[in-house]
């Protein structure tokens, strides 16, 4: 399905794309662009860049970049023409599919499992409403649910039978094969039966609040030969290792807040919801993943751990410990009564004791330390903590923290300092050696290939217009800083055509290196169908090299320090037209300097009396012009070939 590109182009225009990637991650300013961690690939620091002026988003250690239509598309794993869709809808823009249609009437096998679980949804939860679904109705207004907390979260119940849903989507015209690739169904000796049956229905979305699985609560205690609780499997639409549950719902507050409760159960933050904390999320029916972690981290950057208070919990929260640390989330814990949930205590301790809780949570130094109060007594106890500890403290990213956690540990455990840095010490040798043994053993092939990796691209800061900028290092050893300022001013002005062909007239071969020449070429072809030159460099078929470089020379690097205010310099036209002038002076005289030198060089080498006349003529010109600080006027020199071959 196709969408006019002038559509396209309206859209990006009239959509703000610090507002619609702040949907997805967490957005920090850095002067006058923002900075986020980047979520396509395994990134501890912010190294991606998102310029509210150009309307473009760059991540200098992957490369991912783009318009604020590539970005979702990427993020969501949906089609270019659904995620102009989802941008537009948030934009509050009409779009006119009916040419699209006729060009392409077949949905995508993502769109249609989409729209079969999206039914679903609303055939249990009009079921749950229904005189059959009291059972489950009844069980969510024992738990303390009510109606308006059924409506949020469209809560709903699967009928007792075995393909009342499956007939439901056969009416609709789905084909067997949809039905089963939903998951929605399933298959045995030839048979289609549905995949819940008597349960109380928690549908969980993504971050558009599209319905992409479920999670179901048998409501038959006795039948004993069903699991309690069930949850969809993976899908195509669904994950459960890269989902959430409560997100869409959950996912204000938490950027709002910059932080989240986690909690196990589905029910707990249902609960929680109902009594005012509203950034709260639960793992889909599993213990929590790296990939979820590093979700959050996106979003937040502290976490609560708030799991049961049984020995099930504790060791849960141990593992999750590992895993929110590891993602460089500031991780605290709340410690629940014995053999109580967070829903069993919000419902009955109140909001303000929950709220209590969480602010007098623990770090992850006095939890561990606390279960295991009864070993610190003894040396061998002791030490084991003290390994344990260790083990949690390296997995934090920031290593500037490390110093303080071996302090805050020794204090705690009453040894000195240097006891427990050997032991640092000591495991970060181990850590090296089998990072060592991994990277000779592993293939290219075990790569994970839905992550984008690192690019071995090293690069170099250099100043381009009074600002800092990380470019490759390849390009910013030959390239001048008059031709980065140039190429910075045209891709910074609001129409790089008219500085290109109707104020300055500049050709690629006013660019002496080989890299400025293909770099203003790309934009130059750019600029020629559109405005939005960044937009089209970073969306189009463009090597992935010089889309690096170009967005690098655009958009200035985070400076992480208190005076990046110093480097920000707005460019008015008054001082573009310096630049622009500064730089092709810097070509020209460059370029006379060179043919000053050939001249010179000829004269050396040649016999024929005519020739030296010619050449010593020459030399005046070039020194009685190079006195000269403005050499503006002699550009045409510029387009002359370098007899020189240089």
């Amino acid at each position: 399905m196709k969408i006019n590109p002038q559509i396209v182009t309206d859209i990006i225009e009239r959509s703000d794309i610090v507002d619609v990637i702040g949907d997805y991650v967490n957005l920090q300013r850095a002067g006058s662009n923002y900075k986020a961690l980047c979520p396509f690939h395994d990134d501890n620091h912010p190294s991606m860049m998102v310029s509210p002026a150009k309307q473009i988003f760059k991540c200098f250690v992957c490369g991912a970049g783009g318009n604020s239509i590539t970005f979702v598309r990427d993020f969501l794993g949906v089609s270019f023409t659904e995620a102009t869709k989802i941008i537009a809808d948030k934009a509050g823009i009409t779009i006119d599919t009916h040419q699209s249609k006729q060009a392409d009437e077949a949905e995508s096998k993502t769109s249609t499992i989409l729209k079969a679980t999206e039914i679903a949804a609303d055939y249990f939860h009009k079921a749950l409403l229904s005189n059959e679904g009291k059972v489950a109705y009844n069980y969510f207004l024992a738990r303390g649910i009510d109606k308006e907390t059924i409506e949020k979260f469209k809560l709903g119940y699967s009928p007792n039978s075995w393909d009342a849903l499956y007939k439901e989507l056969k009416r609709l015209n789905f084909t067997d094969a949809q039905v089963i690739e939903s998951k929605l169904i399933t298959e045995k000796n030839d048979k289609k039966f549905d995949m819940f049956r008597n349960r109380a229905m928690f549908p969980i979305r993504d971050f558009l609040g599209r319905t992409i699985a479920f999670g179901g609560r048998k409501m038959d205690d006795d039948d004993a030969d069903s699991p309690k609780y069930m949850n969809s499997p993976d899908s195509l639409i669904y994950n459960k290792s890269k989902v959430l549950y409560g997100f869409f719902e959950s996912k204000r507050e938490i950027l709002t807040t910059k932080s989240s409760v986690l909690v196990e159960g589905y029910a707990d933050l249902i609960a929680l919801h109902i009594f005012g904390f509203t950034n709260v999320l639960a793992p889909c029916g599993t213990a929590l993943t790296e990939e979820q972690a590093l979700m959050l981290k996106r979003n937040a950057e502290k976490v609560f751990l708030v799991y049961d208070g049984d020995s099930a919990g504790i060791k849960a929260t141990v593992r999750s410990l590992e895993i929110t640390l590891a993602a460089g989330l500031d991780t605290k814990i709340v410690c629940l009564p014995e053999d109580t949930d967070p829903d069993d205590f919000v419902r009955s301790r109140g909001d303000k004791a929950f709220k209590k809780l969480l602010d007098n949570a623990e770090n992850f130094i006095d939890y561990i330390c606390r279960i295991n109060k009864d070993m610190i007594s003894e040396p061998a106890g002791k030490a084991e903590i003290s390994r344990k500890l260790i083990e949690l403290i390296v997995k934090i990213p920031d290593k500037f923290v490390h110093d303080e956690y071996i302090q805050i540990s020794a204090t705690k455990l009453r040894l000195s300092f240097r006891q427990i840095e050997q032991l640092y010490k000591e495991k970060i040798e181990i850590e090296k050696k089998q990072k060592e043994r991994t990277y000779r053993e592993d293939s290219p092939g075990r790569e994970n290939p839905n992550k984008l990796q690192p690019r071995n691209i090293e690069y170099k800061k250099v100043m381009i217009n009074e600002s800092p900028h990380l470019i490759p290092k390849d390009a910013a050893q030959n390239m001048s800083s008059a031709e980065l300022n140039l190429l910075n001013v045209i891709l910074m002005s609001d129409n790089p055509l008219v500085i290109i062909e109707q104020k300055y007239d500049i050709h690629h071969s006013y660019f002496p290196s080989v890299y400025g020449q293909n770099v203003f070429s790309i934009i130059y072809e750019a600029a020629d169908h559109t405005k939005y030159v960044l937009d089209a460099i970073a969306s189009g078929e463009i090597d992935a090299y010089y889309k690096d470089l170009i967005a690098a020379i655009a958009i200035p690097m985070d400076e992480v320090k208190a005076d990046w205010q110093k480097y920000e310099n707005e460019l008015d036209a008054t001082n573009w037209d310096r630049v622009v002038r500064d730089s092709i002076n810097y070509f020209i005289r460059k370029k006379m300097t060179v043919q000053m030198k050939d001249v010179s060089n000829q004269l050396k080498h040649t016999t024929d009396e005519n020739k030296i006349r010619e050449l010593m003529n020459r030399l005046p010109e070039f020194s009685k012009k190079l006195k000269k600080d403005d050499l503006y006027d002699y550009r045409d020199i510029l387009l002359e070939e370098d007899e020189s071959g240089i």
